[in-house]
C-alpha cells in the first residue's frame, strides 16, 4: 500500500504511513480511544400500528315505500368501478411484493457477506496496526443493523429475520468488546499493546451456519 504524509488525529503531529493509518503511535491509539469510549446504539423498536378495523355500523333500512329504486345504468356503473378499484389493489399489492422480495435479496446478502467474513476471521490475532480494520468492521455491523430492521420479515414470529438480527447484536458486542480490551490494556503497556484474540465458541459458529442456509 502507498505511503503518504498525514498528521495524527490525536496528537496531531505529522507522520508517515498508509492511506487509512489514524495514529502516529500505540500511545496516541489507546488515549484516542480512552478519550472517546464506544457507545453501544440502543435497539429501537418499533410498536406497529393496529390492523384492525373498526366493525361497520349498521343502519336501518328505510321503508321499501321510500326507498329509491336505482337505475339499471347506474348500477352497471357502480359496478365497473368496484371492479377498478380491485384491480388497482391487485396492481398495488403486487408491486409491494415484488419491492419487499428486493430489498430482502438485497439485506440477506449483506448478512451472508458479512458473516462469512467474521467466520473466516474466527481464531485471528489483531495487532495494533489493525485496529482500523476493526472500527471499520464495527461501522460496518451497526449500519447493517440498522437497515436490517426495516426487514419485510422482522415482524415474523417463525421467520429467520428476527434471528439474523440477533446475530448482528451479538457480533457487534464481541468487536466492542475486543476494542475494549486494547483500551484497557495498563498505561505502562502503551508503547507494547499486546494483540486481542478473536474467537467464536463452536455452538456460535455452528449456528451462525444455520443462519446462513435460512430462507
Amino acid at each position: 500500500m502507498r505511503n503518504i504524509n498525514q498528521n495524527c488525529i490525536q496528537c496531531e503531529e505529522p507522520m508517515q504511513g498508509r492511506a487509512n493509518k489514524k495514529f502516529c503511535s500505540n500511545a496516541c491509539r489507546a488515549q484516542h480511544f480512552r478519550d472517546n469510549p464506544i457507545e453501544t446504539a440502543a435497539v429501537i423498536t418499533q410498536v406497529q400500528p393496529s390492523t384492525f378495523r373498526n366493525p361497520p355500523v349498521q343502519y336501518a333500512s328505510p321503508p321499501i315505500e321510500h326507498a329509491r329504486v336505482m337505475p339499471l345504468a347506474e348500477e352497471e356503473d357502480d359496478d365497473e368501478d368496484d371492479a377498478d378499484d380491485r384491480i388497482r389493489a391487485k396492481i398495488a399489492q403486487k408491486r409491494k411484493a415484488e419491492e419487499d422480495v428486493e430489498l430482502s435479496k438485497k439485506l440477506d446478502g449483506r448478512y451472508s457477506k458479512l458473516v462469512d467474513e467474521c467466520l473466516k476471521a474466527d481464531g485471528t490475532n489483531f495487532n495494533d496496526d489493525d485496529d482500523d480494520e476493526l472500527q471499520a468492521w464495527l461501522d460496518e455491523i451497526d449500519d447493517l443493523i440498522v437497515d436490517y430492521r426495516s426487514h419485510p420479515g422482522i415482524d415474523l414470529s417463525a421467520g429467520y429475520a428476527r434471528e439474523r438480527l440477533d446475530d448482528l447484536h451479538w457480533l457487534r458486542d464481541k468487536f466492542n468488546r475486543l476494542l475494549g480490551e486494547w483500551v484497557d490494556q495498563p498505561t505502562s503497556w502503551r508503547h507494547n499493546i499486546q494483540p486481542v484474540y478473536f474467537e467464536m465458541s463452536t455452538k456460535r459458529k455452528k449456528l451462525l451456519r444455520a443462519h446462513l442456509l435460512l430462507k
